[in-house]
Formats: structure tokens, C-alpha cells, sequence
């Protein structure tokens, strides 16, 4: 039988998994909160680069097992949800309001996506070991 097409670039081992979600919403975040906080861009960005590979070296650390390309996608994953969403959320006409209630909101996302990533890893399921 021939797999489907995306086996070849989503599953355990391969350049996307399960956890390339909660990287990418951690760029959603970024983007988020520039909206909301008036910090200077480059500098932001910067930063968001620094925490994405720092992340990566701190999973290397800890032993958790991922393919070369798989870790680079996920030190990727945040600037292209930063970049994509940063646009996006400048050009929504948001009040100040919406745009701390779009903030609050996708911190919430990117956390109960990590509680729930984090806590099927520690129960031993498969598709979360890295």
C-alpha cells in the first residue's frame, strides 16, 4: 500500500511532528504581543530568534532525540507564525481592547498547547517522545 503524501514530511523523525505546532504558535504569540506593547521591532524579532534556538540547544540538553532538519524547522517555525500574524494583526482594525483580548488569547493557546504536549510526552505517548 503507498502512504499518503504527507508521511513523508509529518510524523515521528520526519521535518514536522506534532510539537511544530506549539513552535509556530509561539510566533503567533510573538506577534501578538508587539501588537499590544510598544517595543522596538528589530530588537523584539532579535530576541524572538535568541529564545527559538535557545530552545532548541535546551531540548538537546535534556536528550530529547529529533532529526537535524526537524530541529531546525522548529527553531524556524516561530519566525514564520511571527512574520505571517504580525501583518496580519497590524492590519485588523483592533481596538486597544481586542488587541489585549487577541494577546491573552493566543498566550492561553500557546500554553494549553504546551500542558498538553508536555503532559502526553510524561504519560509516554509515542508521537510526543521526540
Amino acid at each position: 500500500m503507498r502512504s499518503k503524501w504527507y508521511s513523508r514530511w509529518y510524523g515521528r523523525g520526519r521535518i514536522f511532528d506534532v510539537w511544530s505546532v506549539p513552535h509556530f504558535f509561539f510566533g503567533v504569540m510573538a506577534a501578538s504581543f508587539l501588537v499590544v506593547f510598544p517595543v522596538h521591532f528589530w530588537y523584539f524579532f532579535g530576541g524572538i530568534v535568541l529564545l527559538a534556538f535557545a530552545w532548541e540547544c535546551f531540548e538537546l540538553w535534556v536528550g530529547i532525540r529529533e532529526t537535524f532538519l526537524n530541529r531546525v524547522t522548529d527553531g524556524l517555525l516561530p519566525l514564520l507564525g511571527f512574520f505571517l500574524l504580525y501583518d496580519v494583526f497590524q492590519s485588523m482594525p483592533f481596538s486597544e481592547e481586542h488587541q489585549s483580548g487577541v494577546f491573552v488569547v493566543s498566550v492561553f493557546v500557546f500554553l494549553l498547547l504546551n500542558y498538553i504536549s508536555w503532559e502526553a510526552r510524561f504519560n509516554g505517548e509515542r508521537e510526543f517522545l521526540g
